[in-house]
């Protein structure tokens, strides 16, 4: 995907303690409507944050702790909360954009909030709101970086609360 981001925010997430926080801020800000892609090699950690978020909004209704699957074979998992549905969307499974008109992804994107892995494979049927975020790895040292790398309809002030608490 192409950077086009007008501004640069990344942070570290050097543990999980950490990638829990920044996935619980994220949650907090979630409303009906809103698109987050995670896009990263396989291993970066989009299912784990896609997870830790799902994990925070159970937390914060109060609802009985759950596992969380991978939709990688299933393709989308649907969580019912409160104020919105989560859909969980893997798309890594799909190689051709035309493809996904079958899952009605466009449907979804305004019946609740949509965590897209693989997003690039939406192709030119990504929506503009959408807030994508790249995790990469540094082998070195175990450390996940997190960047956003294009903030579809997130303000840059949200933005600087999720990413700096």
């Amino acid at each position: 995907m192409v950077d086009n981001c007008e501004f640069t925010l990344s942070i570290n997430l050097k543990n999980l303690e950490v990638s829990q926080s920044f996935s619980a801020r994220i949650a907090q800000r979630l409303k009906l409507g809103d698109v987050i892609g995670l896009s990263g090699p396989i291993g970066a950690g989009k299912s784990t944050i896609a997870r830790f978020i799902i994990n925070r909004l159970t937390e914060v209704h109060g609802m009985p702790t759950f596992e969380i699957p991978s939709p990688t074979f299933t393709l989308i998992e649907q969580y019912d909360f409160p104020k919105f549905k989560i859909f969980h969307i893997d798309l890594y499974r799909v190689e051709h954009p035309p493809d996904i008109l079958e899952l009605g992804l466009e449907e979804l994107f305004t019946e609740g909030v949509a965590l897209i892995e693989w997003p690039d494979r939406l192709g030119q049927l990504q929506p503009s709101n959408m807030l994508n975020l790249f995790l990469s790895s540094d082998n070195a040292s175990k450390n996940r970086i997190l960047r956003v790398e294009n903030p579809g309809a997130w303000k840059r002030e949200e933005l600087d609360q999720v990413f700096n608490g």
